[in-house]
C-alpha cells in the first residue's frame, strides 16, 4: 500500500473489520496491511484492494 497510502488503509479498516496493519513481530510494518479473507469475499471487494495496490505501484520508480 505504501507509507503515503497508510492512512487510506487505516480509514478503510473502518469499512471492513477484515483489514488491519500487518504486524507479525509486534512492530507494524509501515505501508503494509493484511486483509483477512472476509475482506475480499467477493470479486468486487478484491478489485478494490488490488486497485489500491496498483495505484501505489504506479508511483514507484523503475530500477
Amino acid at each position: 500500500m505504501g507509507k503515503r497510502s497508510h492512512w487510506s488503509a487505516d480509514h478503510r479498516r473502518g469499512l471492513t473489520a477484515a483489514a488491519g496493519k500487518m504486524d507479525f513481530t509486534g512492530r507494524p510494518l509501515k505501508g503494509f496491511i493484511y486483509v483477512e479473507p472476509p475482506g475480499f469475499a467477493s470479486d468486487k471487494e478484491l478489485a478494490v484492494w488490488v486497485g489500491l495496490v496498483m495505484i501505489f505501484v504506479e508511483t514507484l520508480q523503475t530500477k
